[in-house]
């Protein structure tokens, strides 16, 4: 059994079966003077890996981050979005109380609140071309 956040997890608890999907990004690299790419790539990769003294350089870990939340808006805005086309211009009374606010955004709240969220694999392949 292991002991993590006040909470004991026990071989009997279920676990989803994770679904892994391959992210690609391009971006356009410039330069002033000739690249060797391949050596580029391989030293960019271990940079991206390197972990030293129980973690990842700060730069490695920015970029997980800032891709993380990339990911979290993008799926936020796909979830406003559905709910957009469901509910229209329908309006609810706001959680306060005082006036009223548009039921998508609220649904829209709600299911990004109950949604898993993806996450990154912190070991990126590298490739420059």
């Amino acid at each position: 059994m292991a002991k993590i956040s006040r909470r004991t997890i026990t071989a009997d608890d279920a676990v989803s079966e994770i679904k892994e999907h391959m992210l690609t990004l391009k971006f356009v690299l410039c330069s002033d003077e000739e690249l060797d790419t391949a050596e580029l790539a391989k030293m960019l990769q271990y940079v991206l890996r390197d972990w030293q003294d129980g973690r990842r350089s700060f730069a490695a870990e920015m970029l997980g981050v800032g891709l993380s939340r990339c990911l979290s808006r993008a799926l936020l805005d796909t979830i406003e979005k559905e709910a957009q086309e469901e509910f229209g211009r329908e309006v609810v009374p706001s959680a306060h109380g005082k006036g009223e606010t548009s039921k998508w955004y609220v649904e829209a709240s709600k299911r990004f609140a109950e949604q898993k969220k993806p996450w990154i694999n912190p070991e990126p392949e590298v490739e420059i071309t």
